[in-house]
């Protein structure tokens, strides 16, 4: 299956922005819903799965962040379907905002990285027991 051309979404734009070497796109679906549509070469299949599966596990416990929808193969590669979150660059934003949030978005973000360590590295029931 082409996830570009299949005829599922009502628009795709390219999204060139980001640090990864997957190919990211706004996918609007036919009912106006928009998604994140990332495609990663089929060589890293296996890894992008993984990393599918630790975001499915960061989002159970209530991380804000794009939610995980969908995942496969297609002849473009390794895909993933994602919740669509409007918003603006933080490389951008960031400069322009007091030192004291700045301060407060960077605690925010190492609490979230450590929500990504734990799902990478422990078993949903540690995951549990630590947020408890």
């Amino acid at each position: 299956m082409d996830i570009l051309n299949c005829g599922r979404f009502a628009a795709i734009e390219p999204i060139n922005k980001g640090w990864s070497g997957d190919k990211k796109y706004c996918a609007t679906e036919k009912d106006g819903t928009k998604r994140l549509l990332r495609i990663a070469p089929a060589s890293r299949y296996e890894a992008q799965k993984l990393t599918f599966g630790m975001m499915e596990k960061v989002a159970a416990l209530g991380v804000p962040m794009c939610l995980p929808l969908e995942f496969g193969a297609c002849e473009n590669g390794a895909y993933s379907i994602q919740s669509w979150i409007d918003g603006e660059n933080l490389e951008q934003v960031l400069p322009k905002l007091p030192e004291p949030e700045q301060y407060a978005l960077g605690l925010k973000s190492g609490e979230i990285a450590i929500y990504w360590e734990i799902a990478g590295n422990a078993s949903s029931t540690a995951i549990i027991m630590w947020e408890t």
